[in-house]
């Protein structure tokens, strides 16, 4: 109502306000150093501070120190300021970050202004930051996959991003380069293109040239680059790569030919992507197939060509035909520890080849089927095998070699087979020479066999007795793992009859007990019987577990939890039985724990119970140890002690025969299960753990 006091008011209202903008355009021409005011109290009030707010809305940005909001003792009108200034610069970097990638310098902020510093400055930093990224990709780009880019510290994030996306533009380059694709920089900044380009032009058959040469083992070409350092690196880094990458083929070739891996010789095998790798592969497995096929010929010639002395392949192959015959006739069975699978394969087909021989020769002298040695007369080593068999049983009535004895107190004049009667269960009431001590010499080498004992007659029949019995266990026992631990069948064609007798025997009094029928079974001879009262008992055993609700490991297994779990006293599983809490953990830190049976709880769910007595939920549990190699068969070292590599998968300390520091990057060849634990195996007798504590996929490789 007084209009002195109003007028009065709205004049130093508005002094206030324009001592507040002239603050703002005097920190635009002088932000470093504020000009002299003569203004009274209230204007220099609101000039200092609104000065003061833009002059620390720079400062923040220029220490990173952003706010998204004033400082909360700012007034509206200096919160509104600092907040307007901070934003100018923000967008002023943005715009700078557009027009660097877009290759355009054309600041559309006033010359003087503060926003056009900022924009000018950021500039010339991403400007700086690409130059760096050019000149670090250059050093060692070439061995760094695109996805693993890390700008330098003490980049603010423009600058960073820069330097990522030139980096990343060029290591495209060079993966393009590898893998043969054509060039490819849609996705890019017009900026970045020009890096792509570059890279992929200018460096392209550097590359492929030194794949070529690096395949080959010659640097045929590296001339054409040696003057230039960029093209020199791009060639050696190439030819280096494909050489280790050639070299690593023709090891796995051999690894896998040596371990049988495709169970066959010869053929094409699809072992890298890598053109140059998987031609090195396949030679070199092709080149062991024919080693094989010519140890074999020159074996079953009775000869070993000298001009092979130094080929080592060849020479194991032979030695292990010859291996399987020297075993066969000093009556060793089937002794393959010593070879390689492959040569194990070769060893094991040659021995059953000369079974089949000897049981032919048996066959035809016992059944008069005339001498038929002609049809081995390919393999020297068979054909021996033959005629010794066909001679031995045409010629022994004493010790009676698989004998055959006449009935002198029948009528009908047959000859019967002790071997094979004792085998069939029968026991003729005859006194035919030789026939009741050949059968007792028989009966008591197989009780020796049968129990694993040292022989104690050298006599042919005793040993028939006694390879009957050791066959006929180990069919037992090849059927109890089948059972026990589901191990496979497998191929059984080559087995003795003892052996599929004794395997079959078990399976069937297995499954009688198990279906809860009679343990009486048909008269099949000694190893059936023995064999079938196994399988019984193992299988009432089985339901015996079964019925207490538990089930019991043939070996422990080791876990750890991916979620927080608890572990109880018993299988109540509740709150008040907590015995202890498993928290999550990260790769490295993670809880190890050991089951050692499963049961089931009160309400039917299946626990785990564990090597201290408690008891834990399945659920939420992961594998401690890899149970297979990854496909990229590359692991690294996590564990900040580092580990210790093994001349033995027992991972003892008096066989420590290396050591690996954290980080170290190793390839695995296969996995090897020990007790519920599993190693890596590197090749060349070195081992190490498979805990994940330890070790991890490397996919950065």
């Amino acid at each position: 109502s007084n209009v002195g006091v109003q007028k009065a008011y709205d004049n130093a209202r508005r002094n206030v306000s324009n001592a507040a903008s002239q603050a703002t355009l005097d920190f635009e021409k002088y932000p470093d150093n504020r000009p002299s005011s003569s203004y009274s109290s209230s204007e220099a009030t609101a000039y200092s501070e609104t000065y003061g707010a833009l002059s620390q809305a720079k400062s923040d940005y220029n220490d990173g120190k952003g706010h998204s909001e004033a400082r909360s003792d700012y007034t509206p009108r200096n919160s509104s300021a600092y907040t307007s200034e901070y934003n100018n610069f923000v967008n002023a970097t943005s715009q700078a970050k557009r027009d660097y990638d877009d290759k355009i310098n054309n600041s559309s902020y006033a010359s003087g202004s503060q926003a056009h510093e900022v924009y000018s400055n950021a500039y010339g930093n991403m400007s700086t930051a690409h130059s760096q990224a050019v000149d670090d990709f250059m050093k060692s780009g070439f061995e760094n996959s695109s996805s693993t880019i890390n700008a330098p510290a003490g980049y603010y994030p423009a600058e960073s991003q820069t330097y990522v996306d030139a980096y990343r533009a060029m290591s495209q380059a060079v993966d393009d380069i590898r893998n043969k694709k054509n060039a490819n920089n849609t996705s890019y900044a017009s900026r970045y293109k020009d890096d792509y380009n570059n890279v992929y032009n200018n460096f392209k058959s550097a590359y492929n040239d030194g794949m070529l040469d690096g395949a080959i083992g010659l640097k045929i070409t590296y001339g054409s680059y040696a003057s230039n350092s960029f093209h020199s690196k791009v060639y050696n880094n190439a030819y280096s790569f494909e050489s280790s990458a050639v070299s690593d083929a023709m090891s796995k070739a051999t690894n896998d030919f040596n371990s049988n891996k495709y169970n066959s010789l010869f053929g094409s095998y699809s072992y890298s992507q890598n053109e140059y790798s998987n031609r090195a592969y396949n030679k070199v497995y092709s080149s062991l197939s024919f080693d094989v096929r010519k140890a074999q010929l020159d074996f079953g010639n009775g000869s070993f060509e000298s001009s092979q002395d130094s080929n080592t392949p060849y020479k194991s192959f032979y030695n292990a035909l010859s291996g399987a015959t020297n075993d066969f006739i000093n009556g060793i069975s089937n002794d393959v520890s010593k070879y390689s699978l492959m040569a194990k394969s070769i060893y094991e087909e040659q021995y059953n080849s000369l079974v089949k021989a000897s049981a032919q020769g048996k066959s035809d002298s016992i059944n008069n089927n005339g001498d038929h040695s002609s049809d081995y007369a390919y393999n020297l080593s068979l054909k021996k095998v033959y005629d010794d068999a066909y001679n031995d049983i045409s010629t022994v009535n004493v010790d009676g070699n698989n004998a055959s004895h006449e009935d002198k107190n029948g009528n009908d004049g047959k000859a019967y087979n002790v071997l094979n009667d004792f085998s069939n269960g029968i026991n003729r009431d005859i006194s035919a020479d030789g026939y009741r001590s050949d059968y007792s010499n028989i009966e008591n080498g197989f009780a020796d066999g049968i129990n694993n004992k040292k022989p104690v007659s050298s006599s042919s029949s005793y040993l028939d007795g006694y390879n009957m019995g050791k066959d006929g266990m180990s069919g037992i026992n090849h059927a109890l793992e089948v059972n026990n631990s589901g191990k496979e069948v497998g191929n059984l064609s080559g087995k003795t009859n003892a052996f599929i007798i004794g395997f079959n025997g078990f399976n069937d009094g297995f499954k009688a007990a198990i279906n809860k029928s009679s343990k009486n079974h048909p008269n099949k001879g000694p190893v059936y019987g023995i064999a079938y009262d196994k399988g019984y008992e193992f299988g009432l055993t089985k339901l015996s577990n079964r019925s207490k609700g538990n089930s019991s490991m043939n070996k422990p297994i080791y876990v750890y939890n991916t979620k927080v779990i608890h572990a109880y006293a018993n299988k109540g599983m509740h709150k008040s039985n907590i015995v202890k809490k498993y928290n999550k953990k990260p790769l490295g830190k993670l809880n190890e724990l050991k089951v050692v049976s499963k049961c089931k709880g009160k309400n039917g769910q299946i626990l785990y119970k564990l090597s201290d007595g408690s008891f834990i939920n399945r659920e939420n549990l992961k594998g401690l140890y890899y149970t297979k190699s990854s496909s990229y068969n590359i692991y690294k070292v996590i564990a900040k002690k580092g580990i210790h590599v093994h001349s033995s998968s027992n991972l003892k300390i008096q066989n420590r025969i290396d050591f690996w520091k954290k980080d170290h990057k190793f390839r695995v060849q296969k996995v090897v299960n020990v007790n519920g634990k599993t190693r890596f195996y590197m090749g060349n007798g070195q081992y190490v753990t498979g805990n994940k504590n330890f070790v991890k996929i490397d996919f950065n490789f």
